[in-house]
């Protein structure tokens, strides 16, 4: 039987495939209990240190991903039986390793957004029966404009939560990243592998899990419409009739879930048909009626997004200043966020940013290369002709850079933080190049080439928690500030002003009814009209490490000042992380 020999013995293909599993399922457990032991360690160093998750987690973490991104590469290398269940089980005990560990240490909750997004969730059943009802966040009624913005991913909450019946902090911290991760991974796996082969995909998604590191894992319309939009690149991959009417009803759930997904499927599916037509190449995506779907999308996109919801005036607004080419007076802008620093450590975006450049430079010294030895009638592999001819190669190029161009025009328009809505897809699609073009060094078989690709793996996966993991000071909500929030929710804080920072008045909305009519002042020149002000560590990190850079001198620590030297207030509560100032009028 095929096979290597270790001491005169031969193993089967089939056996070193076990021999993986059973190796990937210790490696996962050491996991379990390495986040076991990491945990109170970070809670208590978390209010201290600003890189408290890095630090806790070296060196013993990152040896732990260096030793499995070595095993992925030895199964690449000698595993010759892949099968898709094995691939698949690697791919989602990988993600969750590196995705979801921030998420279990955070403490409450991680990131600002999952308790806005399912308090709204929680308010469709009073929408939908026309009641609107003042919110505490807003003079407007946010939730009301936020489920009629993005319907389809408050739907989504709300089925899950509401029918089954499921404890919100539960399911913001383990239900739903674990159900995202399963869901990427089997998606563009599936996907992948019916373009190309098993080991293509199975490449393709280790380099795009690792890679989108900045990926939040919460309950938010772009999370869900970005899974929407993986599924209908599947879909697009088969033409049965039951495959085209499951497209038709993802198409619509995407549309009216976020705008931005849709925006990027019709860019895929234009460029799809407009080289298929220009050059009549196989892509291996079926264009028969995707002509139809180009229309059928920009209609719905324009129908609901532009003429229904409440962000149709921003959106025309945007659309407007493509059409006449005004965005590029962002350009200035998109100079300072690619150049200038943007971070308290230069160090991480700078890794942020050499990560997505090597990918790019990966692919283009691979296309010059094979264009040089054509030049110069140089022998080139099977492989790499093949590779290179196939016209799904040049797509993929080419989508990917549309993608990347559309990334750019976010930053040019000033909204930074959207930028992931359409750098998520060019990881994707450049996964799937930077994979192909592995395969084809790796078949030369020389020993230097493959402990180089060995190294960009390695490099490709502890980058993410370095990148990711820094930013945990601000995104990492400790249980001591829920109960401050819990203490401040059982005052009477009907037509009480307060001034809270943000995102803080997002997450109060999940202790406080929204019947109460909290007077919110969040401009800090009009701070001593608060009748309660409150402090937050999570708001010093993100305005020390995000906005001003410093921190000892900066907005926080000032206000904080003036605050205590401030007569009329005192303090009514007091944590390590957590702080109540009162009007001692109003106590």
């Amino acid at each position: 039987m095929k096979g290597i020999s270790i001491e005169n013995r031969k193993i089967s293909d089939r056996q070193i495939a076990y021999l993986s599993i059973y190796f990937s399922f210790i490696l996962f457990s050491i996991w379990i209990i390495l986040l076991d032991y990491f945990k109170p360690i970070f809670e208590n160093s978390w209010s201290k240190d600003p890189l408290a998750m890095l630090n806790t987690l070296y060196p013993i973490f990152f040896i732990f991903l260096i030793t499995t991104s070595i095993f992925c590469f030895i199964y690449i290398i000698y595993c010759k039986e892949k099968t898709h269940i094995i691939n698949i089980i690697l791919l989602i005990e990988l993600s969750i390793i590196l995705l979801y560990t921030p998420l279990y240490l955070s403490g409450w909750v991680f990131s600002p957004d999952p308790i806005r997004n399912i308090i709204a969730s929680e308010s469709i059943e009073k929408i939908l029966n026309s009641v609107f009802y003042k919110d505490i966040s807003y003079e407007s009624q946010f939730f009301n404009t936020e489920i009629m913005s993005y319907p389809g991913s408050s739907l989504f909450n709300y089925i899950f939560i509401i029918l089954t019946n499921i404890d919100k902090v539960y399911y913001i911290k383990f239900i739903f990243p674990i159900f995202v991760l399963i869901a990427i991974v089997l998606i563009w796996y599936s996907f992948v592998s019916k373009l190309f082969d098993n080991l293509t995909a199975f490449i393709s998604s280790l380099i795009a899990i690792s890679s989108f590191f900045y990926y939040k894992l919460h309950p938010s319309p772009y999370v869900v419409g970005f899974i929407l939009l993986l599924l209908t690149f599947h879909l697009l991959t088969n033409q049965s009739i039951q495959s085209y009417i499951c497209l038709l009803i993802v198409i619509i759930s995407m549309v009216i879930t976020h705008p931005i997904s849709p925006i990027m499927f019709e860019l895929f599916l234009i460029t799809l048909v407009f080289f298929r037509v220009s050059m009549n190449s196989y892509t291996g995506l079926k264009v028969k009626k995707n002509k139809y779907l180009i229309l059928l999308v920009f209609i719905l996109w324009i129908f609901w997004s532009m003429l229904i919801t409440p962000m149709g005036n921003d959106l025309i607004t945007r659309f407007y200043s493509i059409v006449t080419l005004k965005f590029i007076s962002g350009a200035e802008d998109f100079q300072k966020f690619t150049f200038e620093n943007s971070f308290i450590y230069p160090e991480v975006p700078l890794l942020n940013k050499l990560i997505y450049f090597l990918m790019l430079i990966i692919a283009y010294v691979y296309i010059l290369n094979f264009i040089i030895k054509q030049k110069h009638k140089y022998k080139c592999s099977v492989l790499s002709t093949r590779n290179f001819l196939n016209s799904r190669f040049i797509f993929l190029y080419i989508i990917s850079h549309i993608f990347l161009l559309s990334a750019a025009i976010i930053v040019l328009w000033g909204d930074y933080d959207l930028l992931e809505r359409s750098l998520t897809p060019f990881v994707f699609i450049m996964s799937i190049i930077i994979s192909y073009i592995f395969i084809d060094i790796l078949s030369q078989k020389k020993f230097k080439i493959q402990v180089l690709i060995c190294l960009i793996l390695i490099l490709f996966v502890i980058s993410g928690p370095i990148i990711n993991y820094s930013s945990s000071a601000y995104n990492s909500y400790p249980t001591s500030e829920k109960h401050g929030l819990y203490w401040l929710s059982n005052r009477n804080l009907n037509n009480v002003y307060l001034y809270i920072q943000t995102p803080s008045y997002h997450q109060l909305s999940f202790f406080v009814e929204p019947n109460i009519d909290i007077k919110l002042i969040k401009d800090i020149d009009k701070m001593n009209k608060s009748d309660l002000i409150v402090f937050r560590k999570t708001n010093f990190y993100f305005i020390s490490m995000r906005q001003e850079f410093s921190f000892s001198n900066n907005s926080y620590i000032n206000t904080k000042l003036q605050v205590e030297n401030d007569k009329q207030f005192n303090k009514i509560y007091s944590n390590d992380n957590f702080e109540i100032n009162s009007k001692k009028s109003v106590q």
